[in-house]
């Protein structure tokens, strides 16, 4: 099987990386460390085994998601925090930094998303536009506080 990445530049210097055939988003600062990145993501994604407490949330007794100002400050947990407890997902598995998430709600969906402080404009809104078409709703609506 083939895995085809569309790469892109950031403005400051970074790369995005998004995969063109299944959900799997990374990023990295050198173009060294997206290659591991994205490796570490596809492997991540197609690993089957869960990775999760036995409750199925990785956030049971965290305090509720706190709104940013700015998409800039969103960091990966913050946005698969938000994920789990907003909109469905679990976490089924976290090799390194690359965290796969699940919802079969309204269908099944499986998404890699980088545990990176902060996520790259480009990352988060590659994330956005995946989980708005699974869900039915704007991209906007995801990252509004409840």
């Amino acid at each position: 099987m083939e895995i085809v990445f569309s790469v892109t530049q950031e403005n400051d210097g970074g790369y995005v990386a998004e995969c063109l055939s299944h959900d799997i988003f990374t990023q990295g600062g050198t173009w060294e460390e997206l290659r591991v990145n994205v490796r570490e993501a596809v492997s991540a994604y197609f690993l089957t085994r869960p990775n999760r407490p036995p409750c199925g949330c990785i956030w049971c007794g965290m305090n509720c998601w706190q709104a940013h100002e700015t998409a800039r400050d969103l960091s990966g947990a913050e946005l698969i925090k938000r994920l789990c407890k907003h909109h469905g997902y679990r976490q089924v598995n976290q090799p390194g930094s690359q965290v796969i998430l699940e919802t079969e709600s309204p269908r099944h969906h499986r998404l890699a998303v980088p545990d990176h402080n902060p996520l790259r404009v480009g990352t988060l809104n590659a994330i956005l536009r995946a989980v708005a078409a699974v869900k039915g709703v704007e991209e906007e609506e995801i990252l509004k506080p409840r």
